[in-house]
């Protein structure tokens, strides 16, 4: 049996609010279709609803946010298509942001994006892609899982629960963490508190101020008679500078 005779047909599909189409309607006759049009005509967003229709997932993205169509509230996207055995089927899906998806295969719907993804896979190649070749080990990742998914029965499931066990260990891990780290970072927090502010009137310091020869006959009398008034145990030392010491008289 030939590699077309086992696959599945996309014979139509419906659109609304996916990307730049507010309304969309094509049919797809028998054998190999393709798609023609200027760049931005929304070529690559209907090869994107009929993986939606598929896989209930996006090639380009992992938001599904992202394929609703700018001030729509949600997305559809209906297939009709036809079993390797010759029957029909009829696959719908939707989505809104805060609300999630919605899916439909014949007119019931499904619960589970697990149970109501075709077998099998969908191969697409967008520019968006690319990011399997230059982008981080995840993206390699992702597209072997799709491979496996495609070959090995009870994949799908076994990498979510994976998936769910790996977050788990992660949020464990955290938290084990945060309860060794927490008495310390208490220690700090108090430390940080219990630090006394300062209060010019109190405090005892020493203050080295670097002037110029022409600047300490106008500048410190003044300062004196604010610090006489106002921090008392406050000792100013003048340092006589030019633009040539600055730098050192910075490091005493």
């Amino acid at each position: 049996m030939s590699v077309l005779a086992r696959a599945w047909r996309v014979d139509a599909l419906d659109v609304r609010d996916v990307r730049c189409w507010p309304r969309a309607s094509v049919a797809f006759p028998p054998g190999v279709s393709v798609l023609t049009g200027h760049n931005g005509a929304g070529k690559t967003s209907l090869v994107e609803a009929v993986v939606l229709a598929a896989v209930g997932a996006s090639p380009r993205t992992a938001q599904l946010g992202d394929v609703v169509a700018h001030g729509a509230p949600a997305f559809h996207v209906h297939a009709g298509l036809t079993r390797p055995d010759g029957a029909t089927s009829a696959r719908d899906i939707g989505y809104q942001p805060r609300v999630g998806r919605r899916l439909a295969e014949d007119g019931v719907p499904a619960a589970r994006l697990l149970s109501w993804r075709l077998p099998g896979s969908v191969l697409v190649f967008v520019p968006e892609e690319l990011r399997a070749v230059k982008g981080p080990p995840a993206a390699r990742r992702r597209g072997l899982d799709r491979v496996l998914e495609a070959i090995s029965p009870g994949f799908t499931q076994a990498l979510s629960d994976y998936a769910a066990a790996l977050a788990q260990r992660n949020a464990l891990l955290r938290r084990a963490l945060y309860d060794t780290a927490r008495p310390h970072l208490e220690a700090l927090v108090a430390a940080a508190r219990a630090t006394p502010r300062f209060d010019p009137a109190t405090t005892e310091r020493t203050v080295r101020l670097g002037l110029a020869d022409s600047a300490e006959g106008w500048l410190l009398p003044a300062l004196h008679r604010v610090l006489a008034e106002r921090a008392r145990a406050l000792r100013l030392v003048a340092l006589p500078v030019n633009f040539r010491t600055v730098g050192e008289a910075m490091h005493r």
